[in-house]
């Protein structure tokens, strides 16, 4: 359990992900701009195509998600300020998923476990974040 709170544990995690969401946000990229097609994005339990107002936002988050990840690979300074504003807009947008869904689908929505899961993880992230930005200072 002591590896899991070492700083090169946490360095590879961030380093990990950080490549990763870096990878998505390019590919994303050439999708929507290589691709002539109208696939869909799905994201946060929100789908749409790339010439709609749900496409265009899930697009938005996911090249904001590849900023965050470029910001932690080069160690910019307001990297914490961008990861605590993406782990908050992810909560705010699962939140209002699942408000809306539970208006249009009842009480018990088919994905109201999923959606939950997606928060949790959105909390442990900024508490994650926090932590990193506390032993930094």
């Amino acid at each position: 359990m002591k590896y899991l709170n070492s700083p090169a544990f946490r360095s590879m995690f961030i380093d990990f992900f950080s490549i990763v969401f870096c990878i998505i946000s390019i590919v994303i990229l050439i999708l929507v701009f290589g691709s002539s097609n109208s696939g869909t994005f799905h994201f946060y339990g929100l789908e749409g195509g790339k010439s709609t107002f749900t496409g265009m936002l899930i697009i938005a988050v996911y090249l904001f998600k590849g900023v965050v990840g470029y910001s932690f690979l080069t160690a910019k300074s307001f990297r914490f300020s961008i990861a605590k504003f993406d782990a908050i807009s992810g909560i705010v947008i699962c939140s209002l998923v699942m408000l809306f869904d539970t208006f249009q689908h009842g009480i018990f929505p088919y994905n109201r476990t999923t959606m939950l899961s997606h928060v949790v993880i959105l909390l442990v992230y900024l508490h994650v974040v926090n932590k990193m930005e506390a032993a930094e200072h």
